[in-house]
């Protein structure tokens, strides 16, 4: 299966996405990706603005004589709209921070360039000694004994 495009990644995200009935045309999304950068998630959040306007166009209750229909779909729809504006968080795509490269050696040398700020270490945390600077008698390299 290959990769969403940015369009189908920002359709997924507001829930845009069926085959048989579509919101907004692709040319809307186009133009959102082209505004932001190809900023997914910022277009994705204007996309839910504009579906949100575009489900005002829709009825939620008819009556036709003695027939009456209601329609669900756009209060649900509106409202999980509504969820995903409040909270973006909501996406499928969630980044993760991840930091490589971090050693003894590596906070040793930042700590000898004089043009690097070193916050000072509060009492009685360490009596002021880094805890990479104290000698590790354990296996394990990631704790720390503070004298």
């Amino acid at each position: 299966m290959a990769a969403p495009t940015l369009i189908e990644q920002v359709r997924l995200n507001v829930g845009d996405n069926s085959s048989d009935f579509q919101i907004l045309p692709d040319d809307t999304y186009e133009w959102l990706l082209n505004k932001y950068n190809n900023n997914v998630n910022r277009s994705s959040l204007d996309a839910a603005r504009y579906i949100l306007f575009e489900l005002t166009k829709f009825p939620t209750r008819e009556r036709t004589g003695q027939i009456e229909v209601w329609n669900e779909w756009v209060n649900a729809y509106r409202k999980a709209l509504e969820l995903f504006l409040k909270d973006p968080t909501l996406q499928p795509f969630v980044l993760v921070p991840y930091a490589s490269g971090i050693s003894k050696q590596d906070m040793q040398e930042n700590d000898s360039v004089d043009d690097n700020v070193r916050p000072a270490i509060h009492k009685g945390f360490a009596h002021g000694v880094r805890a990479y600077n104290v000698e590790n008698s354990t296996d394990d390299e990631s704790i720390f004994l503070v004298p």
